[in-house]
């Protein structure tokens, strides 16, 4: 019996890879989540968070290249104006809401109201969104034109070897 196996057939192959994504999503949100609690709730400095905010960086960044590279949007959906105001709306609101409860929750003594958390996170959510559709949509229209590319690319390949 052989422990590794050189060659994986197709479907070993996606399952390998849908577990490996998973997981590093599950890493991804925990690191955040760690971020979060560690700068909002305990009130630790930024550098209590530093390791965990460069592997963050770091694997957004791999992320959006190695995307690019690919020319690969999601596999759900297609970039469009309605998916770049959807998603930044969505991450808008996983942004605005827990530091804006985080607020009310840490300054109430002080005498902050509801209504005051409610004007922090109006002004957390228009500073975020705008700011956030702006950059995905400058991604999205990136993609485009690399899946443009790409498909020039393979379309000339594919008519070189038919001669």
């Amino acid at each position: 019996m052989k422990v590794f196996r050189k060659y994986k057939d197709e479907r070993e192959k996606n399952e390998i890879t849908r577990i490996s994504s998973i997981a590093f999503w599950i890493t991804f949100w925990g690191l955040l989540s760690s971020i979060v609690i560690k700068l909002f709730i305990f009130d630790l400095d930024l550098i209590y968070t530093a390791t965990e905010f460069i592997i963050l960086i770091v694997c957004t960044i791999y992320i959006v290249v190695a995307s690019y590279y690919r020319g690969i949007w999601d596999s759900k959906t297609n970039p469009g104006m309605k998916t770049y105001l959807l998603t930044s709306l969505l991450i808008t609101l996983l942004v605005s809401i827990p530091i804006s409860l985080i607020y009310y929750i840490r300054y109430v003594g002080y005498g902050i109201t509801i209504i005051d958390s409610l004007r922090f996170f109006a002004i957390g959510f228009i500073t975020t969104l705008i700011p956030m559709i702006f950059a995905i949509s400058i991604f999205g229209t990136l993609i485009k034109r690399r899946q443009r590319k790409l498909a020039d690319k393979y379309a000339d390949d594919d008519t070189s070897q038919e001669e």
